[in-house]
């Protein structure tokens, strides 16, 4: 040490000064953390048009089956109904078509009639049931209802039961 100096004394942030850089950081956390959400659940993808143009809640997946995504030009409404369409690279494609989810019909002879081996999904947020489309089985159609919603989802590609309850839980209404 050189005669004559004081010792440097460490230097403290005065309390505003502390409180102003936790609030800081705690702010930015929030934000990453917010961003990590977008990421993980992207914000829903139906056009606003059509959304308004619907006489009741339309609901889209923010998560597809690996290397699905939708195809932006397919959306159209067709008698009331939405429909669209999430392509993959291979061209294979999953069919979406939502309406209004109809009073004094019977879903459980629906199904049975019109599904090979239907299931029903446990763990998600809706009524949800899938299979084999009859006569085919190449197709599968999954049923989604909500309170006044009807979602049939349908593709050529062969998904398990995992793919669609992660399709099923991440319908975010519109």
């Amino acid at each position: 040490m050189i005669e004559g100096m004081d010792s440097p004394q460490p230097r403290h942030l005065s309390k505003p000064r502390w409180y102003a850089l936790v609030g800081g950081v705690g702010v930015a956390v929030g934000l990453v953390g917010i961003l990590i959400l977008r990421l993980v659940f992207p914000p829903a993808t139906i056009p606003k048009d059509y959304v308004q143009k619907a006489l009741y809640p339309l609901y889209a997946p923010t998560h597809w089956p690996a290397g699905f995504v939708v195809d932006t030009a397919s959306y159209q409404m067709r008698d009331g109904a939405l429909i669209f369409t999430a392509r993959n690279d291979d061209g294979h494609t999953i069919n979406v078509a939502e309406q209004a989810k109809p009073t004094d019909f019977d879903f459980a002879s629906f199904y049975q009639q019109r599904l090979s081996q239907a299931k029903t999904l446990t763990n998600v947020p809706h009524q949800s049931v899938w299979g084999g489309i009859v006569p085919d089985r190449k197709t599968t159609m999954l049923s989604v209802l909500t309170d006044s919603s009807w979602l049939i989802i349908t593709s050529s590609s062969h998904f398990s039961e995992t793919d669609y309850q992660q399709l099923v839980r991440s319908l975010r209404k519109q």
